[in-house]
């Protein structure tokens, strides 16, 4: 493997969300959380009833990240690396 140094991206990844199903959950007091989810049911997208800098954010599980990167060309780096 090269030795290259690693960088932060600028921004969080995402990938396009358009055509994802709204889903709502509750937080432990009970307040309600909007998302938007994929067909895959394995990320999410924070649209509403969180802080204004989470909006849009998005959470990928371990296999969703590595599959939507490597459509980039990318890649999660190793916990050595």
């Amino acid at each position: 493997m090269e030795n290259k140094k690693l960088q932060l991206e600028e921004h969080n990844f995402r990938v396009d969300s358009i055509g994802w199903e709204q889903v709502i959950y509750y937080d432990r007091n009970h307040d309600k959380i909007v998302c938007l989810e994929n067909r895959e049911r394995d990320i999410l997208e924070f649209v509403g009833g969180v802080p204004g800098e989470i909006i849009g954010q998005q959470l990928f599980t371990l296999s969703a990240g590595k599959r939507e990167m490597e459509k980039v060309n990318k890649r999660i780096p190793t916990k050595e690396e």
